[in-house]
């Protein structure tokens, strides 16, 4: 019966469970590990499960566990949504931090018109930007108000989704590249050394189209830097091309194959759909990308 279980031990539960030790849990959560300890012989009882084992010096999830794991998210979520709701957000007046995981591609050609729009709207917010490679290496983080990416398998499946904006792909060299002439053909492309970052080294050129790699960036926004006094290539995505070009001294070429576009789309959780602060966030982002 619900009158018998303490709600704070879903909190707990939550936090064993996605962290796998009583210590990290205890941390996250902001008990001492003697009352973690405590809490996981509770819900021992409760369940009639371990629901953790040590295995050598970890732990691990016994099946019932592993099956807890996304009901036990869902619900805390929805009671950190109803816990957190207010009747109106007031950006204005608002000192709200506000999170936002993306990558540098979307940081370097969204954030110079989002951020001068909040600070009209909303001057006493704070922004976190988080990149989406730290959100995927530290899966226990705590979820951003908000994601832009494209869409890809990386994401839960169950998070809301709105298309935001396409781009193109633009190919660039430096300015004195001496093998490349007025056009650039796919004999040349296929040519010269490239420089490929996490977006565009999964684009498909077909089975004929071979790019030689010579440079590999995780960050598209040091793609530019690897270019510069060299005469390698590397294909970006056109808006942050064009934004590379008021910088540094390069050419802009199409690309002589064609490549799909790419999508960028926002996504958050379904609990905090009416969430007025995210709400309102996700209406700022629509303005200034429209």
């Amino acid at each position: 019966m619900l009158h018998d279980f303490d709600l704070n031990l879903l909190v707990y539960l939550d936090a064993l469970i996605r962290e796998q030790s009583v210590t990290k849990a205890a941390a996250r959560t902001h008990i001492t590990q003697p009352s973690m300890s405590l809490a996981l012989t509770r819900l021992r009882k409760h369940f009639g499960d371990q629901l953790l084992i040590s295995i050598g010096r970890n732990m691990a999830l016994t099946p019932l566990a592993r099956s807890l794991a996304g009901p036990v998210r869902e619900a805390v979520l929805k009671v950190q949504a109803v816990s957190t709701t207010v009747a109106e957000f007031d950006p204005a007046q608002s000192t709200r931090t506000f999170s936002i995981g993306t990558s540098d591609y979307v940081m370097c050609v969204l954030l110079k018109t989002l951020l001068p729009y909040l600070s009209i709207e909303a001057p006493g917010i704070a922004i976190e930007m988080r990149p989406l490679y730290v959100l995927d290496q530290r899966k226990s983080v705590e979820p951003p108000d908000l994601i832009i990416a494209p869409k890809d398998g990386n994401l839960p499946q169950d998070l809301q989704s709105e298309r935001l904006w396409l781009d193109t792909w633009t190919c660039i060299v430096w300015s004195q590249n001496s093998l490349v002439g007025n056009e650039l053909t796919v004999q040349k492309y296929t040519e010269l050394g490239h420089v490929l970052s996490g977006a565009d080294e999964h684009l498909s050129c077909g089975p004929e189209i071979v790019r030689r790699m010579e440079v590999h960036v995780h960050q598209m926004s040091l793609v530019a830097q690897a270019i510069i006094g060299t005469n390698r290539i590397a294909t970006l995505a056109t808006r942050l091309a064009q934004l590379f070009a008021k910088q540094y001294s390069l050419r802009l070429f199409r690309p002589p194959v064609e490549f799909p576009p790419l999508s960028e789309y926002m996504f958050w959780h379904p609990t905090q759909h009416l969430e007025p602060g995210i709400a309102w966030l996700r209406n700022c982002v629509r303005a200034v990308t429209a």
